[in-house]
């Protein structure tokens, strides 16, 4: 994923440093409760990377959940107040 933001000046868009930033990953039911999360690694070209690794969906429960939404999430590191959400979508689970 990636965060870009429009320069305002007629330029176009530019990317949000984000290395002050945290950021997580949740992967959440039809519901809307996370059932996994991790926190994803943030870049000063305003990338938010995760990778999952295969052996989370090793465990019983996940052959019950196949699919919901996901989203990453990130605030600033000093203010856990403000969240932005950096992208959000459907998944699917094949096992």
């Amino acid at each position: 994923m990636r965060w870009t933001q429009d320069r305002g000046d007629g330029r176009g868009f530019q990317p949000v440093d984000l290395l002050r930033w945290q950021g997580v990953l949740e992967l959440r039911s039809p519901s809307g409760a996370v059932w996994y999360s991790q926190q994803c690694r943030l870049t000063a070209d305003g990338f938010a990377v995760a990778t999952i690794p295969a052996t989370a969906f090793v465990t019983n429960v996940w052959m019950q959940r196949q699919g919901g939404e996901w989203r990453i999430r990130a605030w600033p590191s000093d203010d856990s107040d403000s969240t932005e959400i950096l992208g959000w979508g459907y998944w699917s689970l094949a096992l």
